[in-house]
């Protein structure tokens, strides 16, 4: 959903086509994005106020030397694959 807002690049057959993201223009972090998209799903009702405490305590151990590192959940901002 980050990259909707920030936009994206995309590589194919050697070439790299980035897209804009509807918020490209401003100065927003994709950490401040995140947590845009997290509020908006739950003013919308999407997710629980305790699904989100979750969810910012798991980024809090994410970040933790201590707690490892998890190689199937470290993305690349640019993966070519939406959301990724």
């Amino acid at each position: 959903a980050g990259d909707d807002l920030l936009g994206w690049v995309e590589r194919k057959d050697g070439e790299t086509k980035k897209f804009d993201g509807v918020l490209s223009t401003f100065p927003i972090s994709r950490v401040e994005a995140s947590q845009m998209i997290m509020q908006a799903r739950l003013l919308a009702g999407w997710v629980s106020e305790e699904e989100l405490e979750q969810d910012r305590s798991d980024e809090v151990d994410e970040t933790d030397p201590a707690a490892g590192s998890d190689p199937a959940r470290d993305t690349d901002s640019d993966s070519p694959v939406a959301g990724h």
